[in-house]
């Protein structure tokens, strides 16, 4: 016996036997049952749906000799066993793709006019009608209008818009709902069951989500799996088959980018290279685990959740590593970072790079302590100890003692001179104005000389510029270091990297050393700065650094007051970060 494929074996014969569009077959079984049969039926959908289908199963019923009171045929009478079979003549079938033209229709016309020969109803059904020509429409317009009486039109298309307004104004149309993953998912373990073929739930639930909602896509790719499986169908031949990432590495990522983990990260990144798998498919997939994240965090209900049982527990465990403010945020930035990394030729740096900005970002926690330090007035000692920090993040420094000095007027050096002798100065009295001098006679003008062009001086390069040339040069360091705080003075470049980790430091630093060297040449030179122990210590001793206790605390309150009028402390308002909101949380 000839092997019958999963999809048409298990194609469904009844109404009551088509998953996931009850509000279709419904209504036709009523329209049966009390004899309201239109002359013209528009079934649309996505693939896979149950289009067909529903056409065979309606004309089926439509001449049942033996039809049941609600309207399901009895697929036992002469008229239901010639037509599942594909003999029946009153049952004409056209693919609309391949009989387009204005003949196929004129065709298809001349045998209207004829009564049906076995049957009540003679029934036409039309798949993919919309690729029928502007002029095959037109033809076929009168027609639908106007059929012969006993004669039934089915037609059936995934894209109605291509359909003229006229012809959909003669239709009585009927959309198929994209089925939802938990029903093609209890379909292929039925099928499975029947077939005595073992699966794991992981898999099946992937297969189901492959097929996009379409059950005719589901079961082919069943199909596929039962052939490769040899009688158990894992989690691991799926990822085979798909070419997708065990769930446990995709995981795995996730949570190394909410924690912060750039190493975990990476190495994750490329252990899915080395594994074969498409990281396109990859980023796809952790783009849905967030999206159950996101649900779950957002409605504190699961039963919402397409996902088999085990990625549910996951995701409720995983939900505490982070704030709802910080898993909405990653999802908007995963979602616009994987049209680059599906676009880009170096699809590899494209999702590293992603992983490594998305580890980087700043917690709702980091904020709130930000916010309790600057309402906080008791922490100000704290601020105090850390003004070398804040100093940092481009607040303005005060000048030098040295070039101070040099600005300031000779007369308030010498009175501050005569003060520090003891001496007391004396009220100086204005010198008098001098006599105008008598004009004197206009000499003849001299002739024009040309002016001297003075070479005009090269402007000092900044490490803005050099972070251009680097994101060129190297995507992957740019990404780690165009974050870093930085502070340039006069000949120095000062970089704060209390934001990057050590064991990233010791792999970078001497390639940043030796790119500053050859782009700044001997305009300037760069100064390491490491929160507690690091690789190079920040020069001490320089007088741009040192500060007496006044001027410290004067700076401290000026800083406080600087920061909390910024725009930084004006837009937590926008990430829903108010007083009451922390407290709350």
């Amino acid at each position: 016996m000839a092997h019958e494929i999963v999809a048409l074996k298990w194609r469904p014969r009844l109404f009551s036997e088509v998953i996931g569009q009850e509000h279709i077959t419904e209504t036709l079984t009523y329209a049966l049952s009390s004899g309201r049969i239109a002359p013209v039926y528009l079934f649309t959908g996505i693939r896979g749906t149950g289009k067909t289908t529903l056409a065979r199963i309606m004309v089926k019923s439509l001449n049942c000799t033996n039809r049941t009171e609600d309207g399901e045929p009895c697929n036992e009478c002469n008229s239901c066993r010639e037509t599942m079979a594909g003999r029946n003549p009153d049952i004409i079938e056209i693919d609309g793709a391949s009989h387009n033209t204005v003949d196929d229709v004129r065709s298809l016309k001349e045998t209207i006019s004829y009564g049906p020969v076995n049957s009540v109803y003679r029934a036409y059904i039309i798949d993919e009608v919309h690729m029928l020509s502007r002029s095959a429409f037109n033809a076929l317009l009168k027609t639908l209008e106007e059929p012969p009486p006993n004669t039934v039109f089915i037609l059936a298309t995934t894209d109605p818009q291509k359909i003229p307004p006229t012809v959909l104004s003669r239709c009585q149309r009927y959309d198929l709902k994209r089925l939802m993953i938990e029903q093609i998912t209890q379909q292929l373990k039925k099928i499975l069951e029947s077939e005595n073929v073992r699966y794991d739930d992981n898999a099946v639930y992937t297969i189901a989500r492959e097929g996009e909602g379409s059950m005719r896509d589901a079961q082919t790719l069943l199909e596929q799996m039962i052939t490769f499986s040899e009688g158990e169908i894992t989690m691991t031949q799926v990822s085979v088959i798909l070419g997708s990432s065990e769930s446990t590495k995709l995981r795995q990522l996730i949570e190394a980018i909410i924690t912060g983990d750039v190493k975990t990260g990476v190495e994750t990144v490329r252990e899915i290279y080395r594994d074969g798998k498409s990281l396109e498919k990859a980023a796809l997939d952790m783009l849905h685990l967030m999206h159950g994240i996101v649900l779950t965090v957002e409605l504190k209900d699961v039963s919402l959740l397409d996902a088999p049982k085990e990625e549910v527990e996951w995701m409720q465990s995983v939900v505490t590593k982070g704030t709802r403010a910080d898993w909405l945020r990653l999802f908007r930035f995963w979602s616009q970072e994987i049209d680059k990394i599906r676009s880009s030729d170096f699809t590899t740096i494209m999702m590293e790079v992603a992983v490594i900005t998305a580890t980087s970002f700043p917690t709702m926690n980091d904020l709130r302590g930000l916010y309790e330090l600057l309402k906080n007035d008791n922490k100000i000692a704290e601020l105090s100890a850390n003004i070398d920090d804040l100093s940092r993040r481009g607040t303005p420094r005060s000048l030098p003692v040295e070039k101070a000095e040099e600005v300031k007027s000779p007369s308030v050096s010498k009175q501050a001179a005569s003060l520090d002798k003891g001496e007391q100065l004396e009220k100086v009295e204005p010198e008098p104005k001098p006599e105008p001098e008598p004009e004197a006679k206009p000499e003849p003008e001299p002739a024009p000389v040309m002016p001297v062009i003075k070479p005009q001086p090269v402007p000092p390069k900044t490490w803005s510029q050099f972070l251009l040339l680097l994101k060129k040069e190297d995507a992957l360091l740019w990404a780690i270091f165009h974050t870093v705080e930085y502070d340039e003075i006069d000949s120095e470049v000062h970089l704060f990297l209390h934001s990057i980790k050590e064991e990233i430091l010791q792999n970078q630093k001497a390639t940043i050393d030796t790119m500053f060297t050859a782009f700044f040449k001997t305009q300037k030179t760069v100064v390491w700065h490491l929160p507690k122990k690091g690789i190079e210590a920040a020069p001490t001793g320089s007088s741009q650094f040192q500060r007496n206790d006044a001027e410290h605390k004067k700076e401290v309150e000026t800083k406080k007051n600087q920061i909390r009028q910024s725009d930084t402390v004006k837009k937590l308002e926008q990430l829903e970060f108010t007083l009451d909101s922390v407290r709350a949380k």
